[in-house]
């Protein structure tokens, strides 16, 4: 393993075991958290990274891709590289129960405030198809609270870390389809780790990004 990943592997273990002064002191099973003990916020930016880097990869990216009607379709995708920087992403609650702080469980609109590798349109994510990828992928161009865009964070069965997550697909939630959820891991495809409801599983971390409050 390289000294970086153990590093940062070490710095996520402290800071998952010890939360931070401003977290809270007891730990509450309905709300989400950061990597550092703290609730996450909604409209506050995070980076999406599994809890420890090395060969399986870094952060969660947004990376143009030509579609299949030559129009640039961002797609949402695992780093291969684990010093890469990633992309920050923010979190809007579809239902308003959810108040200030994300809950477990409840639905929420992903996207990116600051950057769009296609510079125009949506990067609110949504599950979609297309020609060579043999699967659904999580692409951008969505519209908050519809069943396409409709994700929900949980946690894993036997999660790594304290604060450690996965991410759902259920549209059911959003208004459409059957009351199924799908998990969102990784789908390989043309070389590039697709997040995708058709894929393996991913455990998460949130990493609030330098700066980033809510609004």
């Amino acid at each position: 393993m390289k000294p970086t990943t153990i590093f940062f592997a070490l710095t996520l273990i402290f800071l998952s075991t010890k939360p931070s002064q401003s977290s809270r002191s007891i730990f509450d099973d309905t709300v989400v958290y950061d990597a550092s003990g703290n609730p996450l916020e909604k409209d506050a930016t995070y980076f999406i990274s599994p809890p420890i880097w090395g060969p399986l990869g870094g952060r969660v990216m947004l990376s143009s891709a030509l579609g299949y009607n030559q129009t640039c379709a961002a797609d949402v995708l695992q780093s291969p590289f684990e010093v890469a920087p990633g992309t920050p992403f923010t979190f809007t609650p579809v239902s308003p129960l959810q108040e200030d702080a994300i809950k477990l469980g409840y639905p929420v609109a992903i996207q990116s405030p600051t950057e769009n590798p296609c510079e125009e349109g949506s990067t609110v994510w949504k599950v979609s198809t297309r020609i060579g990828v043999y699967a659904e992928i999580i692409t951008t161009g969505g519209t908050i609270n519809t069943p396409d865009s409709c994700i929900r964070i949980t946690r894993p069965r036997d999660p790594l870390f304290p604060y450690s997550y996965a991410l759902e697909y259920c549209p059911f939630m959003c208004g459409a389809g059957f009351k199924i959820c799908k998990p969102i891991g990784i789908y390989t495809s043309n070389h590039k780790a697709h997040l995708s409801p058709s894929g393996s599983s991913f455990e998460i971390v949130f990493l609030k990004a330098s700066g980033s409050a809510a609004i």
